[in-house]
């Protein structure tokens, strides 16, 4: 393409953006022009006419409102409509707005009493159109009339006949009294005359059907009939009547049922509207070329909106990837059976997963804003700040120590975090809180669980090096006690010896069966033989705390099925519990203290229906409240320095299984009482062997 031809195309390009400016100035001159004459319009109308918001906040009114409410321009848009409302109008506001968004427009005109600003009521007359913006409608256009002298004259009407017949001949409203099944007028004042162009002499016996026109005669005719037999009709609306001289008259019309000469009859107060309505068809006209303008700008914004509804459109799938992509991580997070953490250089928690529920029995909300150490166990609070200040600049965090969960109990815990940096300086740390307790715990039990095996051997090794001698010095001493059978002082002494070899045998047997976990079924047991076999073996240790027994054995109780090896085992560790209760080592104020020995066990056993009850009571201190709801939980210390917390939990499961019952309360007296609870042994188990 030449030159030439490049500067035509340009001109001509030229020439057509002049074009568009020059259509699109004359648009905005004719858009200004038809603003003008509805800014006229709506300033200098006599009617008030304002604008509201949804929720009743003014937009903007004109001279006529603003001189009917009694404030400036200034003002006006502080007010809302409805606080010039009494609370008992409210309802009928909300209706109102209801049915204009509902229809698109309101079919009748609604009365209110306004407070003025002077303090003063007023009575107006409304009726509201909806204004619409992309097709919803965002504000109200009301146009409003003072009826203050009208209700003024109703409320006197039907106070006082006397007083009805001064009002209403000098009322500036139209008024009709009509009774009769054919709608006779019976009254008309002298404004009712002048409306219709008549004397008042030449109303009288008229009916509706001479005043009324053709096109509203039958609706106006059935209110009057509604109206007179008590109906609830709307109390106004508008029609047009037929003057005297042929021409008609528009006219706004409210009704109330009255009555004359004793008859049902219908009061009906009339306004000349005939010049509201040409003002409406005025500013209906100049609304309709308004909104014409407003059209056509709306077509040149609608491709602009196309544009930007495409943009919009990429960007909302953009943000749907972003928030499926959250959504998983999410539910990753608030899932995941480890902890998720974040603290501040401080070791503060700013984020903790749900999972912290589990593991510390705290909600998030709660370790939220408090500290990772007051969680920490204090024996390795100090060491852990060692180390994570020696370790600050490394990459990658992994420590493991013991933290005290909301229940006071102890949990190992594994923490692996990476370093929140914020160029050179460290901002705190994320990562994951791992329980590893049962990791711990089978670590901890790993090593007494392979030296208890060696000792069973040993003590099984030993017993049957002991059993051999003990066989053949029993049987020298009968021998002995046979042949020198008449020595009495002698057979005296032997008989000692043989008891004494005989508790030797009995304590080696206790010893064998106490290192043969599992291997004996159920037998036919005695409760009682149980408890005297298991506190022979302990009779060292009870010497040596200064703890004494006191067997309160039922005589004669029936027998129960068990495993007297576990059995003995349950019996065993009730009684080192008790003795550590009244001579153990307890928790107190974060040191191991030492209580004073000594107390007294008491083992009592009693026949309660088909149930064995074993109980033993202790003289030491008793559970916390704390404790009773975790006293049988595994690895649950209740402070104790030694033992795992296994114990209580293991004697549970053994009864359990046994199908009876354990439980614990304190002593009104001091101390803890627990009970056993185990079924007699059933007639079937007769056949089996006696412990």
């Amino acid at each position: 393409m030449g030159i030439n031809e490049t500067d035509h195309a340009h001109e001509s390009e030229i020439r057509r953006l002049k074009e568009r400016i020059d259509t699109l100035e004359a648009l905005n001159t004719s858009f200004q022009e038809m603003q003008r004459r509805y800014e006229c319009l709506f300033d200098r109308s006599l009617e008030c006419i304002y604008l509201h918001d949804l929720k009743g906040n003014f937009l903007d009114a004109n001279q006529a409102a603003l001189d009917l409410l009694g404030v400036g321009m200034e003002e006006i848009t502080s007010l809302n409509l409805l606080s010039l409302l009494g609370e008992y109008q409210m309802p009928l506001a909300d209706a109102m707005l209801e049915e204009i968004i509902r229809e698109g427009s309101q079919k009748h005109a609604t009365e209110f009493k306004l407070k003025r600003r002077k303090g003063d009521h007023i009575f107006i007359e409304t009726q509201a159109a909806p204004l619409y913006k992309d097709g919803r409608a965002y504000a109200f256009m009301g146009v409003a009339k003072d009826v203050t002298e009208r209700k003024t004259f109703e409320e006197a009407l039907q106070a006082s006949e006397r007083n009805f017949r001064a009002l209403p001949e000098n009322a500036n409203a139209g008024i009709l009294v009509i009774s009769g099944t054919q709608g006779l007028l019976r009254y008309a004042n002298r404004a009712m005359g002048e409306i219709l162009g008549y004397g008042i002499s030449e109303l009288m016996g008229k009916t509706l059907a001479d005043i009324v026109s053709e096109e509203y005669f039958p609706k106006i005719f059935e209110r009057y009939l509604s109206i007179i037999a008590g109906a609830s009709v709307a109390p106004s609306y508008e029609a047009k009547f037929k003057q005297k001289n042929g021409f008609n008259v528009s006219v706004s019309i409210t009704s109330a049922k009255t009555h004359w000469h004793g008859q049902p009859a219908d009061m009906v107060i009339v306004h000349d509207i005939s010049a509201e309505k040409l003002r409406e068809v005025a500013f209906m006209k100049d609304q309709a070329m308004l909104e014409q303008c407003v059209a056509e700008r709306t077509r040149d914004l609608m491709a602009i909106n196309a544009r930007l509804e495409t943009e919009i459109e990429q960007r909302l799938k953009i943000e749907a990837s972003l928030t499926e992509s959250e959504e998983k991580y999410r539910s990753l997070v608030e899932n995941i059976n480890d902890m998720i953490f974040s603290v501040d250089d401080q070791g503060v928690f700013t984020y903790a997963s749900p999972a912290s529920q589990r593991l510390f029995g705290f909600t998030p909300d709660e370790i939220i804003g408090r500290s990772l150490f007051d969680f920490v166990l204090p024996q390795d609070g100090q060491a852990l700040k060692k180390r994570l200040e020696s370790q600050a600049q490394r990459i990658s965090l992994i420590e493991e120590f013991r933290i005290l969960d909301k229940h006071r109990g102890v949990r190992w815990v594994q923490t692996s975090s990476r370093p929140i940096q914020s160029g050179a300086q460290i901002r705190g740390y994320q990562g994951v809180i791992t329980d590893i307790t049962q990791k711990k715990l089978l670590e901890q039990r790993l090593i007494p669980a392979e030296r208890l095996a060696s000792a069973g051997q040993l003590a099984a090794s030993i017993a049957h090096e002991i059993n051999s001698p003990l066989q053949a010095i029993t049987i020298t001493l009968a021998s002995l006690r046979k042949a020198l059978a008449n020595d009495q002082v002698l057979q005296e002494n032997l008989d000692l010896l043989r008891e004494a070899f005989i508790s030797i045998r009995e304590t080696v047997k206790n010893l064998l069966d106490l290192n043969r976990p599992g291997l004996e079924g159920k037998t036919l047991c005695s409760i009682n033989t149980l408890i005297e076999k298991t506190l022979s073996l302990l009779n060292s240790q009870l010497k040596q705390t200064r703890v004494k027994v006191d067997l309160r054995l039922a005589p004669g109780l029936p027998p129960v099925m068990a495993s007297a090896q576990q059995l003995g085992q349950v019996f065993l560790n009730l009684i080192n519990n008790a003795i550590d209760a009244m001579a153990g080592e307890h928790l107190v104020r974060n040191e191991y203290l030492h209580q004073s020995s000594g107390g007294t066990i008491t083992i009592s056993t009693d026949l309660l229906g088909e149930n064995i009850v074993t109980k033993f009571s202790d003289t030491g201190p008793g559970i916390t409240a704390e404790a009773f709801e975790h006293l049988f939980d595994p690895f649950f210390t209740q402070g104790k320095k030694r033992g795992m917390g296994i114990g209580l939990f293991i004697c549970r499961s053994i009864v359990e299984a046994h199908q009876g019952t354990i439980s614990v309360k304190n002593a009104p007296g001091g101390g803890a009482v627990f009970m056993v609870n185990l079924p007699v042994a059933s007639p079937q188990g007769d056949d089996h062997a006696r412990i």
